[in-house]
């Protein structure tokens, strides 16, 4: 479960690859999506106008949310679910998370180039981008199965 800071909308999904987005303003569903696998992470772009899924077999699909077919369609390496996704300020960033790596990918060009994969020595829960004021940082912290905090530049 997801909100959009954005315009509002919700998106539910879970089990058997289905998916809703729901404006809350009235009791419609502004689209349904079915999906390649169980979804297990999903984030909205800062501007609400994407929103990325993540499933248990390592695949990442991003859609715009007018739509019902995926911008675009990422596999991670090890084929493990994905436990988080965040979008960075820069134009077109995404960092995908399972709990062997961190993909950071360019979902704007077509080939979908990996800027970077970080292998971590722990498995990891979650990954998130550090903003200050200024927005969105170049520092990533991962939350992994260890005692400190791993942080990433």
């Amino acid at each position: 479960l997801q909100r959009s800071s954005a315009h509002g909308l919700v998106a539910a999904a879970g089990d058997g690859g289905h998916a809703a987005m729901v404006d809350v303003r009235g009791p419609s569903v502004a689209a349904r999506l079915k999906l390649k696998a169980h979804v297990t992470a999903l984030a909205f772009q800062g501007d609400g106008m994407l929103a990325a899924f993540g499933m248990a077999d390592g695949v990442v699909q991003l859609f715009d949310v007018r739509s019902s077919r995926p911008l675009a369609t990422k596999e991670h390496q090890y084929g493990l679910p994905i436990v988080s996704i965040a979008f960075h300020g820069a134009p077109g960033s995404i960092a995908t998370t399972d709990r062997k790596l961190v993909k950071l990918w360019n979902h704007r060009e077509a080939s979908l180039p990996v800027l970077t994969n970080i292998e971590a020595p722990a498995d990891v829960n979650d990954a998130t981008f550090v903003e200050d004021a200024r927005g969105p940082t170049g520092l990533l912290f991962l939350a992994c199965e260890q005692p400190r905090m791993m942080a990433y530049f």
